[in-house]
């Protein structure tokens, strides 16, 4: 088997995606995937990742490998937990305070990112699939209503008040969506949300 097969399977495996460390592990020199990229047969999409050419290239994932402590938040997870329908046209990623994500920055014009307290980053923390069925990290309904609300005026009004109509039409845990609006400083405004919409 040739070092472009043994790339392929190693693709296969991972939703697409060659990292050099991986590359490596099986046994195949760096220099290979240097002549490949010269030869078109993969793409790099950051540094010690590749996709063989022609994939389709899932950003949410590698959003995720690029940056292992952010976390989809806001319009993004209104969208990939089904609360919306509307795809968005920024990422918004939440981060601890202090983190550094310039290098995120610099190379992609369309990210967003919110900074929390440390003690609140994983706070409604969960796992759910990007459009194209790779596991990423994104909060929970309950902490994605209670974001947009203590962010309110950066979003259309529009946005919040289906994210609240969807949530209240689905599967809801109404004690979990107290708690995280008492934690974040939303209490309020969520009363005051709950009864003008519903």
């Amino acid at each position: 088997m040739g070092d472009l097969e043994k790339i392929r399977q190693i693709a296969a495996k991972n939703s697409g995606f060659i990292e050099t460390g991986t590359v490596v592990a099986e046994g195949i020199r760096k220099e290979v995937l240097k002549r490949l990229l010269e030869l078109g047969e993969l793409e790099r999409i950051s540094r010690g990742r590749y996709v063989l050419s022609g994939s389709i290239v899932d950003d949410y994932k590698i959003l995720r490998m690029r940056c292992k402590s952010c976390i989809f938040s806001h319009t993004t997870a209104l969208y990939l937990l089904g609360l919306s329908d509307r795809a968005p046209s920024q990422y918004h990623m939440t981060v601890a305070q202090g983190s550094n994500v310039t290098y995120l920055t610099r190379e992609y014009d369309d990210l967003v990112f919110h900074y929390v307290k440390p003690s609140l980053i994983k706070l409604g923390l969960t796992s759910v699939k990007s459009p194209f069925g790779n596991t990423v990290r994104s909060y929970d309904s309950e902490r994605t209503i209670c974001d947009l609300l203590k962010e309110k005026d950066r979003f259309d009004i529009q946005i919040v008040s289906n994210a609240f109509k969807s949530y209240f039409r689905g599967r809801q845990d109404i004690s979990k969506l107290s708690k995280y609006s008492r934690l974040l400083g939303v209490e309020n405004l969520l009363h005051t949300y709950t009864e003008v919409l519903l």
